[in-house]
């Protein structure tokens, strides 16, 4: 999370949540006036269990390549979910827009089966990407959120590629704004649960050739990445096509379509470097891959809420004579073996004041 914090605070302060905080292991550095800091969240893993004892001397975070200091650390734990104080929130994203009217039902599915899944104390939000204004701020009570889910529609449809950008720069604006509401308290992980098909007018890279709609595009897109940091946000995501095949047949949907011109490599493409790939992987969340139980995400994304490790670092400085990159990569190392970690990959930095 990029943030504009004193060094003490983050280092000190413990969440209200039930954190349980570990003092860095090395001196703290004296930081210039207005440093930004970036804020990861790792969720640390062995054989698919939460490792809950790790120290900061065995990560290391590399930002564009380059080793970070870590300067706080610390490890949270919201515990079983029993109390009101140990709540959650969540933001299901219901991208109508990208969701074909043949595949409404699985995602209506899938959601209701979210909604299930939730701890009594969890507040949900509900929000939709096209029209029809189906929206639900936080809150604990269920009923209103089926009833606003089951209203849903899809709505995707058009092949033109001005109409697909502006798709896709619409609900990336809606992913931004859903991500910029949740900053009040940046403190906790926040996760979003994204049900849409992919955007095919989405890029993730700027380059000097794109339509101005692909422009306007991945400009929305690095909004949401800017976004998802500033309020610790991870995006999750749920594909209700299912498992694709090659010849674009839809594996064990009822709503099964058959489009001839999808190959294996565009199948592939789109699962690696597709927008709901991107999305959950530069934020630190997951992506419903390779399976047609849409809710085989939904515990995995349950638990990343309850337990994980909060790290800061000093966002870099540019290059001397440059501009700070439109994009910052971020990789989250850790040395003991056999575990696994997941932080997001991508941050849009902050100007350097």
């Amino acid at each position: 999370m990029v943030l504009r914090l004193v060094v003490s605070i983050l280092v000190c302060a413990g969440l209200s949540l039930g954190v349980q905080a570990q003092p860095p292991s090395v001196p703290q550095p004296t930081f210039r006036a207005g440093t930004t800091l970036v804020e990861v969240s790792a969720v640390v893993t062995r054989d698919g269990r939460p490792v809950t004892d790790l120290q900061p001397t065995e990560l290391t975070v590399l930002d564009n390549g380059a080793p970070q200091p870590i300067v706080a650390f610390e490890r949270v734990d919201l515990g079983r979910g029993e109390l009101p104080e140990q709540r959650r929130d969540f933001v299901l994203v219901l991208d109508d827009l990208h969701i074909a009217p043949a595949r409404t039902a699985p995602a209506i599915q899938a959601a209701l089966a979210f909604v299930d899944a939730l701890g009594r104390h969890d507040r949900l939000a509900v929000v939709n990407t096209g029209l029809g204004d189906l929206r639900l701020d936080l809150t604990t009570e269920r009923a209103p959120a089926r009833a606003l889910i089951r209203k849903m529609r899809g709505q995707a449809g058009g092949e033109i590629a001005l109409e697909q950008e502006s798709r896709a720069r619409t609900s990336m604006a809606v992913l931004q704004d859903v991500a910029a509401s949740l900053r009040s308290d940046a403190g906790e992980r926040r996760a979003m649960l994204l049900i849409s098909e992919g955007h095919p007018g989405f890029v993730q890279e700027a380059r000097s050739n794109l339509a101005p709609g692909a422009v306007a595009a991945f400009e929305a897109y690095r909004g949401v990445l800017r976004e998802a940091a500033l309020s610790n946000v991870a995006i999750y995501t749920v594909d209700p096509r299912g498992l694709l095949a090659p010849g674009g047949a839809y594996v064990g949907s009822r709503q099964a379509t058959m489009d001839v011109s999808v190959q294996p490599q565009q199948i592939r493409d789109s699962e690696v470097f597709g927008s709901l790939a991107v999305l959950a992987r530069n934020t630190g969340g997951l992506q419903t891959l390779w399976t047609n139980e849409l809710t085989s995400v939904f515990p995995r994304l349950l638990e990343d809420s309850r337990q994980y490790y909060r790290i800061a670092y000093a966002q870099p400085d540019p290059q001397k004579g440059k501009k700070q990159p439109a994009q910052r990569r971020i990789e989250v190392k850790v040395s003991r073996p056999g575990v696994e970690v997941r932080a997001r990959e991508r941050y849009a930095p902050a100007p350097v004041s």
